[in-house]
């Protein structure tokens, strides 16, 4: 018995570390969509220290979290998660903060997403713009069989008019 509320508390502290972890990542990633919003490339590479530390942190959790689960017979995923939680904690406590936990890294992984998106969006506007320095007229009505844009050269690139 004394094990199972050991197992329990453990559970429960990484769960809760969890959790938060989760809430730096995301408070990470949304400083990134801001930084890139605003082009401050000082801002986006603090931003980038602050969501690979958080993102570290996570995956240490995580392998504390998976150990526990192997110790105690129970496999590494969702199922097994479920099945270790109902055993050891017939409440609804534990459970609610699993849900919680997939709730922020849903929130996480939507965000990185979008801030994915951010990136290749800023990017294509660069390579437009290097595009127009190098001679070159971007057509946006046009795609060729690939669907990227066709480019047709100019006769004079900007950067000798």
């Amino acid at each position: 018995m004394e094990e199972r509320k050991h197992c329990q508390a453990q559970l429960k502290e990484l769960l809760d570390e969890e959790i938060e972890g989760g809430r730096h990542l995301l408070a990470a990633l949304e400083a990134e969509r801001n930084a890139l919003g605003s082009g401050d490339s000082a801002s986006l590479d603090e931003t980038g220290t602050h969501k690979q530390a958080a993102f570290q942190r996570l995956l240490q959790l995580e392998r504390e979290r998976s150990d526990l689960c192997e110790a105690l017979g129970y496999e590494d995923d969702q199922e097994g998660m479920q099945q270790l939680i109902a055993s050891y904690n017939p409440g609804p406590d534990l459970m609610n903060k699993w849900k919680q936990l997939l709730e922020v890294m849903q929130a996480c992984r939507q965000a990185n997403e979008v801030n994915g998106k951010v990136v290749h969006l800023k990017r294509q506007q660069v390579q437009r713009g290097l595009e127009l320095l190098r001679g070159h007229v971007v057509k946006d009505s046009l795609y060729g069989p690939s669907g990227e844009t066709a480019i047709e050269h100019s006769a004079v690139p900007i950067t000798t008019a």
